[in-house]
């Protein structure tokens, strides 16, 4: 089958419609994620105070966070609370779902995209400030045991001890593994399963047989 064939195919109308645009949103994802940070920031912060990990979240004019999370160092040049910077970088690879979500959602098969799109959205935020959360317990993790993760060790230890006690060794191979998760994982797989879940003639598109199978369904004779 040829490209231009394909494409006239309800599954290739289905990648040309997504792929036209993930474009466009990926430029506006990468251009205004500090913004979106900005704006779900005060939910991240008010949830990781919840959770006892941090105190309180502020912002600096390059969108990084600085998280004060209520260690106090036991030694070291410096001494106070310890305050955990979390880069812009780090924040805008949370919010990756956003984009390819709404790329899913323009693509045809279309299903009440409008409705789709803002329930969507929801889980998206929610999800953003729980994986924040699991970089900042994963950091705060390193912290207190002194020692890189057991999964990530992209946070290495601080030059410094502080006065809470270590965790143990389950709860420290879980922070790496939350991370790892919200890092690598979630961004891609939850906006794939938030469709899929939400649209269903579009999950059957994909999931159903392709049209060169069911071309040769028909021309093969029932009798054989």
């Amino acid at each position: 089958m040829s490209l231009k064939a394909y494409l006239s195919t309800p599954r290739g109308q289905f990648l040309s419609t997504a792929m036209t645009a993930l474009v466009p949103l990926l430029v506006v994802w990468w251009v205004g994620a500090g913004v979106m940070i900005d704006l779900l920031r005060p939910g991240a912060s008010w949830l990781a105070g919840q959770l006892h990990l941090a105190q309180s979240i502020s912002s600096t004019p390059n969108h990084d966070w600085l998280v004060e999370t209520g260690l106090d160092r036991a030694s070291g040049s410096q001494i106070g609370a310890v305050v955990i910077p979390l880069g812009v970088g780090e924040l805008r690879r949370l919010l990756l779902g956003f984009p390819l979500f709404l790329a899913l959602i323009f693509a045809v098969p279309r299903y009440q995209p409008l409705r789709t799109a803002l329930i969507g959205c929801a889980v998206l935020v929610v999800a953003f400030c729980f994986s924040a959360c699991s970089l900042i317990f994963n950091s705060v993790a390193v912290i207190v045991n002194h020692r890189a993760s057991l999964v990530m060790d992209t946070v290495p230890p601080p030059p410094f001890t502080v006065t809470q006690p270590a965790m143990g060794e389950a709860a420290f191979f879980l922070s790496g593994l939350g991370m790892y998760i919200a890092m690598t994982v979630l961004p891609l797989a939850l906006p794939i399963g938030l469709w899929a879940g939400m649209n269903r003639s579009g999950r059957a598109l994909l999931m159903g047989p392709s049209q060169r199978s069911d071309r040769c369904d028909q021309i093969t004779p029932s009798g054989e």
